[in-house]
């Protein structure tokens, strides 16, 4: 299994590039993700600063797939978080 950590700059971006790395596919009742990867969208992060909690920018996401990453997932791969937010069981 290979994890994968996504972020976009909104969820419209990572939907786009999930349906063209073919993660996602289009199906009549909605998008259904592909045998052999599994999809954690998170959305928004927020972080405590001060007393406040705040958006951490971007669309947050977690991918697990079967062998290697997909092709043309680069634009919204980002390294592994010293702290993810959450990860797979």
């Amino acid at each position: 299994m290979n994890d994968i950590y996504l972020r976009a700059p909104d969820e419209a971006t990572l939907t786009t590039a999930l349906l063209n790395a073919g993660v996602l596919v289009p199906c009549e009742n909605g998008d259904v993700i592909a045998p052999g990867c599994a999809l954690d969208v998170i959305g928004t992060i927020y972080q405590q600063v001060g007393d406040v909690m705040e958006p951490i920018p971007g669309w947050h996401a977690n991918l697990r797939v079967e062998g290697d990453a997909p092709a043309g997932m680069e634009s919204v791969t980002i390294e592994r978080p010293n702290k993810p937010w959450r990860v797979w069981a």
